[in-house]
């Protein structure tokens, strides 16, 4: 059953879910997958996920070095981090004890699209799509690109805390991959977020 059914019939799963957490002892963790990829299903599922924020926003998504339209919005655009940032403060508008961001599920989050080419072009004079896709200039520089998303969740996060008067600031975890060249690889500056104490 869609998501939309069930509130239709006035149960929220996600209140249900942090409610009965509580309620045995475990605090609840929201958690958001940020790997931004279409499904589609076969009948009677086909029009699952058609009319959402992927399908009105073709301009946002990512581009492979080729140019070509690869499947994932970017977190190159402030349009995206904006809409995800939003929801999350949805989530927060739930009893959560902390937000947990799923790194792991369906990368890239970022590959070529224009911030990214046009601002590397401008620092280093070079363009990335001519470069060995592990050039350390180019993972450092894609890289700040998430790590402004997770600054700006941060503040989101810590300015929902004040106004809800909560007694701790909510905890942000993050759910990587195995190594630091595979996370950098990704955009990911992990050593970073924690030094930063974003995470």
């Amino acid at each position: 059953v869609a998501w939309d059914e069930h509130v239709k019939k006035g149960i929220d799963p996600f209140q249900i879910a942090a409610d009965f957490s509580h309620e045995i002892g475990l605090e609840f963790h929201a958690c958001y997958r940020l790997g931004w990829r279409p499904f589609y299903w076969p009948p009677p599922f086909e029009d699952f996920n058609l009319g959402g924020f992927y399908d009105q926003h073709p301009e946002l998504r990512c581009l492979a070095r080729d140019g070509r339209d690869s499947l994932g919005l970017s977190f190159a655009f402030d349009e995206t981090q904006q809409f995800v940032l939003s929801l999350i403060s949805e989530m927060a508008s739930y009893p959560i004890d902390g937000v947990c961001m799923l790194y792991n599920r369906q990368p890239p989050f970022m590959e070529y699209e224009a911030p990214l080419v046009e601002g590397f072009q401008s620092e280093y004079g070079e363009d990335p799509r001519e470069l060995d896709e592990t050039d350390a200039r180019w993972l450092a520089y894609r890289s700040q690109f998430l790590t402004r998303f997770m600054k700006r969740l941060r503040r989101d996060l810590d300015d929902l805390a004040s106004k809800q008067q909560r007694s701790q600031p909510y905890p942000v975890s993050a759910w990587v991959f195995g190594s630091e060249e595979e996370n950098l690889f990704y955009g990911l500056d992990v050593r970073g977020w924690v030094e930063q104490g974003l995470v």
